[in-house]
């Protein structure tokens, strides 16, 4: 037994040995008889006077805030927010008891130190495995309410996040759109027509080479293969050409007329702009109306006085220029306002 009790006391005084030097080195520097303490000594007591204030303040703190949360749990109106007072007492528990045990092991630097320690650990470690309430009808201890909390609180935050969709890699419609229509082009015989594809807008307008100038083409107009290049009926026109056949076919129904009569009717060639190949524009102007283009009326008014012909687009490209000549007031071809008066010939 003599033997068991000296081990005891040994281990004792090994157990003993590194809180005592712990306090033995915190103690402040006093100074020798008629001596005074240097600047490092005395900075070092002040840092020791302020680290023993901040332990006593945060230990007696940790009561004040344990006894706080406690009254706050018992008059919570909800018993979510009673849970959740439960589990800051729990934390301060952990706090002023980690201070506590700091204090007596390592003095004021290991109170901060392992009150510290215990506030900021993921578990509870004083009251984690003591019962703290009924949630959902199930009695659950600290450890566990912390955990559901953190799952729910979790779970309302992507219940909140906007969905995001998984991002697909999307195929360039309109690019392949586009390079099938040029090549359907090239390839196109005399006498066949292709339509020109809907396109977004972002991916730019599809434009074709008209002579010494670039014609825009929109969705749905139409490209015919001839012997002299291409012909493009605009898909605005398209509805107009309809009409405008129509009454070409009943113009161009027998009528019994006078020589004299049908001499008068012959419109002049215009020989000054296609070299007498073609009839020229007879009107002297026309009221501009929404959807036209100086393209679509200068085809419009050339098929009107050749009927049966084919129209090129070097003859529209020509007359629209020559729209340009004649009316110096518009300043850009591209762009003409309904309701305006055009001036077809001089």
């Amino acid at each position: 037994m003599a033997g068991i009790g000296k081990l005891v006391k040994l281990l004792g005084k090994g157990i003993s040995y590194l809180p005592k030097k712990a306090h033995a080195l915190q103690k402040p520097f006093v100074a020798p008889a008629g001596g005074k303490l240097s600047i490092g000594k005395k900075l070092a007591n002040a840092a020791l006077k302020t680290t023993n204030v901040a332990s006593a303040v945060g230990i007696f703190g940790g009561c004040g805030l344990v006894a706080y949360e406690l009254y706050k749990a018992q008059n919570a109106q909800t018993h979510s927010e009673a849970e959740d007072h439960i589990l800051k007492c729990s934390k301060y528990v952990d706090a002023t008891a980690g201070g506590l045990v700091g204090l007596l092991l390592g003095g004021p630097i290991g109170a901060l130190a392992l009150g510290a320690a215990a506030y900021f650990s993921q578990k509870d470690i004083a009251l984690g495995k003591l019962p703290a309430c009924e949630h959902n009808g199930k009695s659950i201890s600290v450890n566990e309410l912390r955990q559901q909390k953190a799952a729910e609180a979790k779970q309302a935050q992507e219940s909140q996040e906007p969905e995001q969709k998984e991002e697909k890699p999307e195929v360039d419609e309109d690019k392949k759109a586009v390079e099938e229509f040029c090549k359907g082009l090239e390839n196109l015989e005399v006498g066949q027509t292709i339509t020109v594809p809907e396109i977004k807008a972002e991916s730019g307008a599809i434009t074709m080479q008209a002579g010494d100038q670039k014609v825009e083409l929109n969705p749905g107009d139409k490209i015919t293969r001839t012997e002299e290049g291409f012909e493009i009926t605009k898909a605005a026109a398209q509805e107009d050409d309809k009409k405008e056949e129509v009454k070409q076919q009943e113009d161009e129904k027998p009528v019994e007329e006078t020589p004299q009569q049908e001499q008068q009717q012959q419109p002049p060639a215009a020989t000054n702009l296609f070299g007498g190949e073609i009839n020229g524009i007879t009107k002297k102007d026309v009221k501009i109306e929404k959807g036209d283009c100086l393209w679509n009326i200068a085809k419009r008014e050339l098929q009107a006085v050749n009927p049966g012909k084919t129209i090129t687009n070097a003859q529209i490209l020509k007359q629209v220029k020559e729209f340009g000549r004649l009316n110096p007031n518009i300043k850009d071809l591209d762009l003409i306002y309904p309701e305006d008066n055009l001036k077809l010939t001089a």
